[in-house]
């Protein structure tokens, strides 16, 4: 059953703002689907909808990929020297014209700065690779580097740092906590 949320609750609040007893207890079930819902479809970290993913971002180090679609589900952590990218579907990407690193992807950061969003490439990704050294970045305004407690978001897709490419796929961005 696809339930409304934010509908729920004003209904709720309708009902007691205008003296009508209400056992919230009544609707406990109902609510707590209701929220399920709403997080599935509006985390990033799902395949849900992403409405504010990717739109105000200023594109450094890596060509705007917000228009490829998104193939694969990723998940990470990252906190003092490295950052742990656990995804599917890449590995089954190929190689980039078959070369001896075996890269086959590129892994960004989405960090704000100065008062701006920035997404950037920061490392290639050879096939299967799930750790990589935590980003530095170049920003027109000095260098960034996740500090401890602020929130980061990483994203993968196929190779986007320069010209070369395997696939035009990405990932969802998944927000976590550099620790």
């Amino acid at each position: 059953m696809r339930v409304n949320t934010g509908l729920w609750m004003c209904a709720l609040a309708l009902l007691l703002a205008i003296g009508c007893e209400v056992d919230i207890e009544d609707y406990e079930d109902e609510i707590e689907e209701a929220e399920e819902e709403y997080n599935a479809e509006n985390d990033s970290s799902s395949g849900g909808a992403d409405p504010a993913e990717l739109v105000g971002i200023t594109w450094i180090y890596g060509c705007d990929i917000s228009s490829w679609p998104k193939t694969i589900t990723l998940t990470a952590e990252g906190g003092g020297h490295y950052v742990y990218l656990h995804y599917d579907v890449m590995q089954n990407w190929p190689p980039w014209n078959n070369n001896e690193y075996n890269v086959n992807g590129s892994c960004w950061v989405v960090f704000t700065y100065n008062g701006v969003k920035y997404a950037s490439t920061f490392d290639y990704l050879r096939v299967g690779q799930v750790k990589k050294e935590a980003p530095v970045i170049p920003t027109p305004s000095g260098t960034w580097r996740p500090s401890s407690g602020e929130t980061v978001g990483f994203m993968v897709s196929g190779m986007a740092r320069d010209a070369r490419r395997t696939v035009n796929e990405r990932s969802n961005v998944y927000y976590t906590i550099w620790q």
